[in-house]
């Protein structure tokens, strides 16, 4: 009789225990309703956490997805989420040297038709224009190298278009070049034969970026894209 009671006892316990585990496998704070093993609806704050290290910052961060359900998942892959924007182009063109069609003393758009990569796809060869997809701090570069020393004044520009249409020069590179004659024996060129620029631009979404070339001189250029080329770079995000 003893053991038959014991029997009961246990198997009552064991059901107990099941429905315990199945009852309480979800738990929810601040609502009735858990969709996880631990569903908090409301604030969090954890009051001391263990320093990681690098490693770890590299192998993998916590996100939270559309449903609020926290997840892991490697850092690499929330970096490459954002679109960061980086171009690199140059000109495309079978001849080493290009001569360029330009009126005097204007400034005229510098026709990159070619690009190594573009991240985004924001770049149009055809237009020689780039348009930004997201809102930010742009860092650009671009440098042209002349076949020859010529004697003119000869720049490199890069513009901002807004969206009302007005344009801003960024950045500006644009002097004249001389020759010295050495006791009428040697024709010397004293500056460099290229010209180069660089600087941090604000974009809204939507807005443009041009290179821009102006020259008192017919001249040629150097069409590798070590020597004539352009960069542009996303390094900051507006919220």
């Amino acid at each position: 009789m003893k053991t038959q009671h014991k029997i009961y006892q246990f198997l009552i316990l064991s059901i107990l225990m099941l429905l315990s585990d199945s009852i309480y496998s979800q738990v929810g704070i601040g609502t009735t309703n858990p969709k996880a093993k631990l569903d908090v609806n409301g604030t969090l704050r954890i009051g001391t956490t263990p320093i990681g290290g690098l490693a770890s910052a590299k192998d993998s961060i916590l996100v939270i997805d559309g449903q609020g359900i926290v997840k892991r998942i490697p850092a690499v892959k929330v970096i490459n989420a954002v679109g960061k924007t980086i171009v690199k182009g140059g000109m495309s063109t079978t001849n080493a040297i290009l001569s360029l069609n330009i009126s005097l003393n204007s400034w005229q758009k510098l026709r990159f038709n070619n690009t190594e990569f573009d991240s985004n796809s924001e770049f149009n060869t055809s237009s020689n224009i780039f348009t930004a997809k997201s809102s930010g701090i742009y860092r650009i570069d671009a440098k042209i190298t002349m076949n020859q020393i010529f004697i003119g004044d000869i720049g490199i520009a890069a513009v901002k278009r807004n969206l009302g249409g007005q344009e801003t020069y960024i950045a500006r590179d644009y002097y004249s070049n001389i020759r010295v004659n050495l006791l009428n024996l040697i024709d010397v060129g004293v500056n460099p034969p290229s010209r180069v620029i660089n600087g941090l631009v604000r974009l809204e979404k939507g807005e443009t970026l041009e290179f821009r070339i102006r020259s008192t001189v017919s001249l040629s250029v150097l069409t590798d894209m070590a020597d004539t080329y352009f960069n542009i770079e996303q390094i900051g995000f507006d919220n």
